[in-house]
């Protein structure tokens, strides 16, 4: 029966990216000028939503009927978890909109359809963690990642460490449940058609990523904080190292900085931000709103992620950062202000 249901949830995903301008083979957003980019509201993109609902109404139906489902890989447990909620919560499959009442598409809670759907979303939600739980906790204990992380930081990873990683990835892994987007923007749920040839369109590749980087997150956050301790102020020409304009605040406000630096950034000052953006035109998908959204804490994005993210080198990021970020960080915002009571 599942070879019915994996290539419906295989389509249907394909059709969400698409509506969402993602390349599903590589993950990379579309510039509005594609020849495959589908602007909202076009012919194009009506046609990708009504193939997207109605792999989502084949999907329905199959898991409304009396079949039996045998146990299916976690590449297709994780995308079906979020298409189920996306639907549940009547949320759009291009964004986070929820659908109209007077759409086609949307479902009343009340409807009997979408009760059955919510207890097998849950059962789902239970299953994925029960099978993920143990392999985390192996993978994300290997020897050879705590050691190259180690090594290339100069931090010895404690138990402490390991499980603060932990927690990140599972925070990560409730968003795919869900099929929302991280607090970046970027796109939690798991893709089966990301790099098929690398093999990062395995569960095991797409976690192992996520668990490296949140261990390396926290090993980079250790040596922040000797190297704040040793010297509060960092060469601003040096582009191999992670600037911050605050790094010489010592107490602790009632709000933390970060959480005022991100008000502004995504509030009144997203529009001049989102106007920074590197020389290159080639990088024009890069601006300084998105640079400095990944660099807050409390779930920093590494320079490597970034990098890869966007297709070029972390080093032009660093460089970005460095010359175009901080200038304006240090500009609209001072240790005086964001220590304030007020």
């Amino acid at each position: 029966m599942n070879d019915e249901l994996i290539p419906l949830v295989k389509v249907a995903t394909y059709w969400r990216l698409r509506l969402r301008n993602v390349v599903p083979e590589t993950g990379k957003p579309l510039e509005e000028n594609d020849s495959n980019f589908l602007p909202s509201g076009s012919e194009q993109w009506l046609q990708a939503e009504k193939r997207f609902y109605e792999c989502i109404d084949n999907i329905i139906q199959f898991l409304n009927s009396p079949r039996a489902l045998t146990s299916l890989p976690l590449e297709i447990l994780l995308p079906l978890c979020a298409l189920v909620r996306i639907v549940l919560d009547n949320r759009h499959p291009s964004g986070n909109e929820c659908v109209i009442p007077e759409s086609p598409y949307y479902r009343a809670k009340d409807n009997p359809t979408w009760q059955q759907l919510d207890r097998l979303w849950h059962t789902l939600k239970d299953d994925i963690g029960r099978k993920l739980d143990p392999k985390i906790k192996n993978w994300i204990s290997a020897p050879w990642i705590k050691g190259k992380i180690s090594a290339k930081h100069k931090q010895e990873l404690e138990q402490e460490d390991i499980n603060q990683a932990q927690f990140q990835v599972w925070r990560y892994l409730g968003l795919s449940f869900k099929g929302q987007p991280t607090p970046r923007g970027r796109d939690s749920v798991f893709n089966p058609h990301y790099r098929q040839q690398s093999g990062q369109c395995t569960v095991k590749g797409w976690l192992g990523t996520r668990l490296y980087h949140a261990l390396e997150g926290v090993a980079i956050r250790k040596a922040q904080e000797q190297r704040l301790t040793a010297n509060p102020r960092i060469n601003p020409n040096d582009a191999d190292q992670t600037i911050d304009p605050l790094d010489n605040i010592k107490s602790k406000p009632s709000q933390a900085w970060w959480e005022q630096i991100r008000e502004a950034v995504e509030g009144p000052c997203a529009e001049e931000l989102q106007q920074i953006q590197p020389r290159s035109k080639a990088l024009r998908h890069i601006n300084a709103q998105l640079v400095i959204l990944n660099l807050l804490p409390p779930e920093s994005v590494p320079w490597e992620e970034m990098a890869e993210q966007w297709g070029c080198d972390d080093t032009t990021i660093r460089r970005f950062y460095n010359d175009k970020c901080c200038p304006w960080l240090q500009k609209h915002f001072s240790a005086e202000d964001l220590l304030s009571e007020d």
